[in-house]
């Protein structure tokens, strides 16, 4: 909100400056600063209304010429203007989205690190397994029910070879499936 009041003291100082001077020379091309300016606070429709005051203030204080000549002027200042202010809106939507998606991606590697913690020191086997049957993960208790020792790992392994059960039911399904069970396993040899 104070940029939006720092923008309309530009205008405003801009057209009172263009009114002084008269029709010898145009400020028109000032008005692209404030518009820069309000577009970090605008929507695209305050944008596009900005756009047009800009427009209109400057047709207001702009030499005279051939109505088509002062049409194209105009246009021409809606069009820069509309152009800056749009681009500047863009650029800082892109950023917020930019530092939303980062803030957010941060907020998952940490979830991710306590779920892992969590896992890790839980006295329970927690084995994940993908769709093939495939240990993707195991943390220690589960390898120690195995009978893994600290240098061996049940990661990568068929689940096949320890629970036959929990890799017939893999095989029965077509959609993956998330299940929590008690199962009796076959300890490595």
């Amino acid at each position: 909100p104070r940029l939006l009041g720092i923008a309309a003291l530009m205008i405003g100082g801009i057209a009172l400056a263009d009114w002084q001077i008269g029709l010898a020379v145009s400020l028109g091309a000032l008005y692209i600063l404030p518009m820069m300016l309000a577009a970090v606070w605008l929507r695209p429709k305050g944008i596009v209304a900005l756009a047009a005051l800009c427009a209109v203030l400057r047709f207001l204080f702009d030499q005279a010429g051939s109505p088509l000549e002062t049409s194209l002027r105009f246009c021409f200042a809606l069009f820069a203007y509309l152009i800056s202010g749009l681009f500047v809106g863009a650029l800082i939507r892109n950023r917020r989205l930019t530092l939303e998606r980062l803030d957010e991606q941060k907020r998952l590697i940490e979830v991710e690190e306590q779920l892992k913690a969590l896992v890790e020191s839980s006295p329970a086997g927690i084995v994940v397994v993908d769709h093939l049957g495939k240990v993707v993960a195991a943390n220690d208790a589960a390898n120690q029910i195995f009978g893994f020792d600290q240098n061996q790992r049940l990661e990568g392994a068929s689940i096949q070879e320890h629970l036959p059960l929990l890799a017939d039911a893999l095989r029965c399904t077509a959609e993956p499936f998330r299940t929590g069970a008690q199962c009796q396993g076959r300890l490595r040899t």
